[in-house]
C-alpha cells in the first residue's frame, strides 16, 4: 500500500509514508536525507534504506590546542579544590581540637564546682552549735 518493493527497490508514495515506515518524525527524515544526499527521492535501495534507518551521533571536531587548554584548566581547578580541601580538613581538625579542648574544661569545671559544693556542705556541718534567741541578743 505504502511502499513496493520490486527487486533491491524500495519505492514509497510520499515522504510521510516513508517517515512511519522508518518510525522516526518527517523532520528527522528531511535531515538524514539531506545528510545521506538522498533529498527528493522516493526510491531506495537496500543500502540507502538502511542509511535511512540508521541513527547517527554527531561528530565533533575539537581542536587538540583546545583539548589541551581545556585539559589544563581542568588540572588547575582540581590542585585548587585539593589545596581547598586541604585547608578545610586543616580548618576541621583545629575545630575538633577546641571542642575537645572546651569539653575538657567543662568537666574540669563541673568537677570544681562539685568539690566546692561538697566543701561548703562539710562547712556547714562544722559550723558552731546554734544559739537561742536571748544568747543571739546579749552576744553570750
Amino acid at each position: 500500500m505504502g511502499n513496493k518493493k520490486i527487486d533491491s527497490l524500495q519505492s514509497f508514495e510520499s515522504l510521510t509514508s516513508l517517515a512511519k515506515e522508518l518510525k522516526i518524525s518527517r523532520q528527522t527524515l528531511y535531515k538524514r536525507l539531506d545528510r545521506n544526499n538522498l533529498k527528493g527521492r522516493l526510491s531506495f535501495t537496500k543500502e540507502e534504506f538502511s542509511l535511512l534507518k540508521k541513527r547517527q551521533g554527531k561528530s565533533v571536531n575539537v581542536d587538540s590546542q583546545v583539548d589541551k587548554k581545556v585539559d589544563s584548566g581542568k588540572d588547575e581547578i582540581v590542585s585548587v579544590l585539593r589545596e581547598e580541601l586541604k585547608a578545610k580538613n586543616h580548618t576541621i581538625e583545629q575545630l575538633n581540637e577546641q571542642l575537645i579542648n572546651s569539653q575538657k574544661l567543662q568537666l574540669m569545671s563541673q568537677q570544681h564546682a562539685e568539690q566546692l559544693t561538697n566543701e561548703l556542705h562539710e562547712l556547714k556541718k562544722i559550723e558552731s552549735p546554734k544559739k537561742g534567741f536571748w544568747a543571739r541578743l546579749f552576744g553570750k
